[in-house]
């Protein structure tokens, strides 16, 4: 399942590409007649000869994550000694958004960071996906979205972790020889 965190509140989205007649990326088994594929020490089961990865084996679960009136140069920093390109934004304990380094450098290039806090620039309107949504689903979004992190949630529609494309590449990396 996608959702769409709009106006605070996750809300059910399924992009057109998502539906059956689109194409659908998929990873290719680097063992074949395995029945699994071992990436870092996991079991992934294959189904119709592909691995069936789902976010929740690949996601970040512990959050770096900022309030809205943290600075930005405090945010790039927590950036950059973390290794990190997205920080969660929270408000009194809830989800409120997503700031990226990207928003760092393209608001870098125009004011000074000094006066310039989370709320003026963070990432509202951000898609994300249920923990059993797979790699290769969660690829075709961030693709067509032009996006570099998923938000995972659980059932109950809470933040569970992220998923970012470093991650993606990371799985990738280890499927194929």
């Amino acid at each position: 399942m996608i959702y769409l965190f709009f106006k605070n509140q996750w809300v059910e989205h399924t992009p057109e590409y998502l539906q059956p007649n689109f194409e659908k990326a998929r990873l290719e088994p680097t063992l074949v007649g395995q029945h699994h594929v071992n990436t870092k020490n996991q079991r992934y089961l294959l189904k119709d000869g592909k691995p069936l990865i789902k976010l929740s084996d690949i996601m970040t679960r512990d959050l770096l994550h900022v309030s809205l009136k943290t600075p930005i140069k405090v945010c790039s920093h927590i950036m950059n000694h973390e290794g990190v390109h997205h920080l969660a934004v929270f408000d009194d304990g809830q989800f409120c958004g997503i700031i990226s380094d990207r928003d760092i450098r393209t608001i870098s290039k125009l004011s000074n960071l000094d006066k310039i806090h989370v709320d003026q620039i963070e990432t509202t309107v951000v898609m994300g996906a249920s923990s059993e949504l797979t790699v290769g689903q969660a690829s075709l979004i961030m693709k067509n979205e032009s996006i570099n992190c998923l938000p995972v949630l659980d059932e109950d529609l809470n933040l569970a972790g992220i998923v970012t494309s470093s991650d993606l590449l990371r799985v990738l990396s280890n499927l194929v020889p």
